[in-house]
């Protein structure tokens, strides 16, 4: 079997017919459809359950009890039979007829990870928002690592790639139950551990935006703490990265990701004495963020008053 789709499903009724549909929207057969329904309070689960009565691809597991995306994904890497895992939300849905043309490129070689572009969905309206137009083609999963963290960039979302079930397994890469922005933590030690991925102009995935989705709830508060928690705990994996360069960069998306988590969550209002200053420039290895942690030194409510500031103008340089 080539791949197994895991959607986890919490009270998304209006949009996970969409979804499912475009999993059963493909042109090759051989995968799966594990859907699992965290204790909706919907009719999330007597969707699901219908699909699965009349599609044998689709497998139907529901949950008794809520615990969150993290848990429930566990549960769809333990379930998994396809040689590659897709995450899918269950508010987001992929392209039709993408599977053969995935799984040909795949098939040719040991590929741990397969990045590809997507699309971001708001208002009814679909815009191309990442495709991988410089990177196309196998590479070593460590020269990967090192440009993204060049660009100061990393792909952070896991529904954003498909991965081997075997090497998720045998390495036991689960999800960090109980956090929120769980994607955060965990993909960037997934594609460490890799070593061969392969990145596709294909755009493959429609990220919808909606207010009430997880990741947008107004749980301020835990998404700081939890993003600040993550953070530390990648300081202490970068000893594990033994390339000095790729080290020295990751240490510094680790100063990113504080100085964001404090930032866009307005952490020093909710809790500040969990905020500690000098943590970013211990981190910090470019100049732009070396400058930007001295800011948030002295004074982090001047760097997050800075901070909102530029990104408000640009959002409406954007208008």
């Amino acid at each position: 079997m080539f791949c197994s789709f895991i959607v986890p499903i919490y009270n998304t009724e209006k949009y996970l017919k969409k979804c499912i549909d475009s999993l059963l929207n493909q042109d090759i057969d051989d995968y799966e459809i594990i859907l699992i329904n965290d204790a909706s309070k919907d009719d999330s689960g007597k969707i699901a359950s219908k699909y699965s009565s009349e599609n044998e691809r689709v497998i139907f597991i529901d949950k008794p009890n809520n615990t969150g995306l993290s848990g429930t994904r566990n549960i769809g890497i333990e379930k998994a039979n396809g040689e590659y895992i897709f995450f899918v939300d269950s508010d987001d849905y992929i392209s039709p007829n993408i599977l053969s043309n995935l799984k040909d490129k795949l098939y040719k070689s040991e590929i741990d990870i397969a990045y590809f572009g997507y699309y971001y969905e708001e208002n009814n309206k679909s815009d191309l928002l990442y495709t991988y137009k410089n990177y196309v083609g196998i590479c070593d999963s460590d020269v990967f690592m090192k440009k993204e963290l060049l660009k100061r960039n990393l792909s952070i979302p896991a529904c954003m790639a498909c991965y081997r079930t075997e090497f998720i397994k045998k390495n036991g890469l689960f999800f960090k139950e109980g956090i929120l922005h769980e994607d955060v933590r965990w993909s960037p030690i997934v594609l460490h551990k890799s070593k061969k991925i392969i990145t596709l102009r294909t755009p493959v995935y429609h990220y919808l935006i909606r207010t009430q989705s997880i990741s947008h709830k107004s749980n301020r508060k835990k998404n700081g703490i939890d993003l600040i928690e993550t953070a530390k705990f990648l300081a202490s994996y970068s000893k594990n990265i033994i390339n000095k360069k790729t080290r020295i960069y990751f240490e510094n998306y680790v100063c990113m990701t504080y100085l964001k988590a404090v930032a866009v969550n307005n952490v020093l209002y909710y809790e500040p004495e969990s905020v500690d200053r000098k943590f970013p420039i211990q981190y910090a290895r470019v100049p732009i963020d070396i400058i930007r942690s001295i800011i948030f030194m002295i004074s982090p409510r001047l760097y997050c008053y800075i901070y909102i500031g530029i990104k408000v103008k640009v959002l409406k340089s954007r208008m």
